[in-house]
């Protein structure tokens, strides 16, 4: 039904060419962007929403979900239940329980994550809502929108819907509800409509451009209650609580916009407050509109010199997520402003891209005209360039065609008398600004002293003297006399190995020339023409670290860089290294600043180096941070309290006090579960606190992981664990799924964290899993086993008991057989004779006197007599 939206809105880009960039100034904002070649081709984009789970959803053709690496598109397809009923798609609004609802010229559906489907809501099965389109939440429950039923109203909640009275209007194309909660609508004929629910009346206004019905394309009220009117062409502005004559509304015409084409508005109040109205436009990319003052404050548009700018000048939509990035579709992809990510922003010096080894070698700030920054440019010549606006103002190529040095500025010193100092190889250039002319310094008095070319390093501006440090030592130019003089030199050097070959210098507060060198770290007292050497042995893994490359002042403190990073005590004369902190070592350093927190900035073959004095910590800045390129071996420069690092024919520039994070925490999120390969459909709320339940043969089992942070979302690292199975966390870098197989059955729970690029970590996703055990896993099973075995215990220690009862009653028997056969032979014996014979003995000892051996003898014997008694 609203196919024609999408060409309408790229004829339109076409036709009309009347930038806004010539009306106002550009801003210096930082754009991520997500081009076309992560979407699917020919994807346009009507709207775009964020669900609660961190999901980018964008519809146009299809519905498409994006988490900053990967697409999910969903189509319409008749032999999938439950898919679009068309593909062309327009409003997408998320409620309040995070539910996505779509409007499309198929009618109105939701999105059903634990389905991964979407279902359509209808009046009745005989009266269908063919297309939906004008969305609009009231942050409750309901949900309005127009269909070919006219104004409607949802429950998002109960999934009722219900039909206003107003219904005779076509082509809506934007609502909005404002302070009072009266619903706003803007179509493509019909003009503006505003309908009340409390009094269910509607009135309808008509906006005419040229005696036509203007289209009306978007909608705001800011923080007034004014509604903002985006048009075809131009803006106007309504204010509904203040009617003139006759209840008649005021429709005031916005000066400054009068051909803009309006796609949508916002406002970002958390970061440019409730006064700034951020416009996408058709043709003018984005601007910023003062709603207090009427102006134009800012235009932003794709530029080749900026590659974090703003993909399209086409953009036909905004939407504010609940993180406050403002996300800008458009005809070539995607671009976010996030404003807590507004450091390291680069430009690219388009003139130099083309040239070979384009490096920006030095910056120098102009002191006659502090917008301007002076460029030099390995071989490439000198560029002025207006730093406020990013903008070349000249380049001049060559100082001097008789010599192949002359279009190498290798260091440039402005002595702000309007001049420019340039040392380019052996030679010393001045530039006078006024007259835009060089003038060629005779060489060098050092050139003849050594056998080896001179190289000027460092040029320095002292009142009327200019200093030149070199490869052959530092030499004076006296400008009122035209005349060299050497400070610090040596005589026939046939190496380059030796303390006069300067990398770098500087002048400390007491007058004092320090120079940085290959050989050590060298003092130098320019009036008097003195110096003084500070050589360094080193037993440091033989490692030399004599070879400084740079020096900056911090107190009383000299750091330098070379093979790492040293301090020198200017009083003590004592040199140190910085200590090793959280395991960073900064490696071997180019150029080193301090900044006024003394803190030291440095290049290094590892990256940007910070080291903090006061947390003691080093910090790595690389491409992944924002930096253009890894490595700079060019020097550090500070531009109006910028650093600045140059690379090849571009260059990174940052605040260096609010660097230290990017306090961007990932969302992490479990995308998807699987058994045995197979996706599960599942519920990501439900799942946190309820158990999905498996069978104890589902024991193969795979989890799909993501996080958004839409800054660097390639660079995301991870961890997860399997609680009741994993010990500890496993980090598992970019990777983003996991499998675990044969695990036995129990309560399990999956939890997954993400990190950003500095390393903060998230909270954790969880998912809880129930394994439903064997029978023979279960405790009812065990319990049985054990009572099983405890009987068959029983019974063999029972069994075993009888048999040795049965075993002694056998052998009480056998012995009692014997005793009485004993007995028996005993009582046969028992006859007259033995009796008379045992008493005869008897006598005998009584009559010997025997008195102890006749009562022992007769014990015995009345024992006999006994046991014979008592066994017969």
């Amino acid at each position: 039904m609203r196919y024609y939206k999408r060409y309408y809105f790229l004829v339109l880009g076409i036709l009309m060419l009347m930038p806004l960039c010539a009306k106002c100034q550009s801003a210096d904002l930082k754009f991520e962007n997500f081009d076309n070649k992560k979407f699917p081709q020919n994807t346009y984009i009507n709207s775009i929403s964020r669900d609660s789970n961190g999901y980018i959803w964008l519809s146009g053709n299809g519905i498409n979900r994006f988490d900053g690496i990967q697409i999910k598109s969903y189509q319409k397809n008749d032999d999938v239940p439950n898919s679009l009923r068309e593909d062309y798609t327009d409003n997408l609004v998320v409620d309040k329980s995070g539910t996505l609802w779509i409007g499309s010229s198929g009618g109105i559906c939701y999105y059903n994550r634990a389905l991964d489907s979407f279902t359509f809501i209808d009046l009745s099965s005989t009266e269908k809502i063919t297309y939906a389109y004008a969305f609009v939440f009231d942050g409750k429950e309901t949900l309005w929108f127009s269909s070919n039923l006219g104004l409607c109203s949802i429950n998002t909640n109960t999934k009722k819907i219900s039909i206003t009275s107003l219904n005779n209007y076509s082509n809506p194309i934007c609502a909005i509800i404002d302070n009072g909660g009266k619903i706003w609508i803007g179509t493509r004929s019909d003009g503006l409509l505003m309908y009340d629910p409390l009094k269910n009346n509607f009135e309808k206004f008509l906006i005419y451009d040229n005696s036509k019905v203007s289209r009306i394309s978007c909608l705001i009220a800011d923080h007034q209650n004014k509604i903002w009117i985006g048009k075809a062409k131009g803006v106007i502005k309504i204010d509904p609580l203040n009617a003139g004559e006759n209840g008649k509304l005021n429709f005031e015409k916005i000066n400054g916009l009068e051909t803009t084409s309006v796609g949508a508005f916002a406002f970002l109040p958390a970061y440019t407050s409730d006064s700034i109205l951020w416009i996408a436009t058709y043709t003018d990319g984005l601007i910023t509109f003062n709603v207090n003052t009427n102006k134009i404050s800012a235009a932003f548009l794709p530029d080749k010199s900026n590659p974090y700018s703003i993909l399209s000048a086409t953009t036909n939509n905004l939407y504010t997520d609940n993180e406050n990035h403002l996300w800008i579709p458009g005809i070539k992809g995607i671009s976010m402003f996030n404003m807590y990510n507004q450091n390291f922003k680069s430009r690219v010096i388009a003139e130099l891209t083309n040239e070979p080894d384009p490096y920006i070698k030095v910056l120098e700030e102009d002191k006659n005209e502090k917008s301007i920054v002076w460029m030099g440019t390995n071989h490439q010549g000198l560029i002025k360039y207006k730093w406020a606006e990013k903008k070349v103002l000249e380049w001049i190529k060559s100082f001097d065609s008789g010599s192949p040095a002359g279009n190498n500025a290798n260091t440039v010193a402005d002595d702000g008398k309007g001049n420019l100092w340039i040392g380019s190889g052996n030679t010393l250039y001045q530039y006078v600004k006024k007259t835009k002319t060089f003038v060629k310094h005779p060489p060098l008095p050092t050139e003849t002293q050594f056998r080896y070319p001179t190289v000027i390093n460092k040029i320095l501006c002292l009142h009327d003297t200019v200093l030149i440090a070199g490869s052959t030592g530092l030499v004076a130019y006296f400008t009122m006399t035209n005349v060299y003089k050497i400070i610090y030199s040596g005589n026939n050097i046939n190496t380059d190995n030796n303390s006069f070959f300067i990398l770098s210098a500087k002048q400390d507060k007491d007058g004092m020339v320090w120079c940085a060198t290959i050989k050590g770290l060298t003092k130098i007292d320019i009036l008097n023409a003195t110096s003084v050497n500070y050589f360094f042995n080193s037993t440091e893994n033989s490692v030399s670290i004599n070879r400084f490359t740079d020096l900056d002042f911090d107190g009383d403190k000299i750091v330098l860089a070379g093979e790492g990073i040293f301090w020198f005590n200017k009083k003590t004369h004592q040199l140190s290294r910085l200590p090793t902190a959280n395991d960073v070592q900064p490696g071997v350093c180019f150029s080193i600043r301090v900044d006024t927190l003394h803190n030291y900035w440095v290049n290094s073959n590892r990256g940007l180096v910070l080291y903090n004095q006061q947390k003691k910590k080093y910090k790595i800045f690389t491409t992944v941070d924002g930096l253009q390129e890894k490595v700079s071996i060019t020097p550090l420069d500070i531009i109006n309290n910028t650093m600045v690092c140059k690379f090849r024919g571009s260059f990174t520039y940052f605040n260096p006090y609010i660097v230290e994070n990017n306090i961007n925490i990932p969302r992490p999120v479990i995308s998807a579960f699987k058994i045995f390969e197979k996706p599960v459909l599942f519920d990501p709320v439900k799942s946190e606190n309820e158990s999905y339940d498996l069978t104890y043969k589902q024991n193969f089992i795979s989890f799909d992981f993501n996080a958004f942070e839409f800054n660097y979302p390639d660079k995301i690292q991870f961890a997860y664990r399997l609680t009741g199975f994993d010990k500890n966390w496993i980090y598992c870098g970019d990777k983003r799924n996991t499998t675990y197989t044969n695990l036995a059955g129990g309560n399990y729970v999956f939890e997954m964290k993400a990190a950003n690029s500095a390393g903060l970590w998230s909270k954790s996703a969880r998912f809880k899993i129930y394994i439903k055990p064997a029978f023979w896993q279960t405790l009812l099973f065990k319990i049985l086993i054990g009572i099983a075995i405890a009987i068959a215990i029983y019974l063999l220690v029972r069994r075993k008991i009888e048999n040795i009862k049965r075993k002694e009653k056998k052998k009480t028997a056998l012995n009692k057989l014997m005793a009485e056969a004993e007995m028996k032979a005993l009582r046969a014996q028992m006859n007259p004779h033995f009796i008379f014979n045992c008493m005869a003995t008897i006598d005998g000892f009584i009559l010997q006197n025997k008195k102890f051996e006749a009562s022992e003898f007769l014990g015995k014997f009345s024992k006999l007599i006994r046991d014979v008694l008592e066994n017969s």
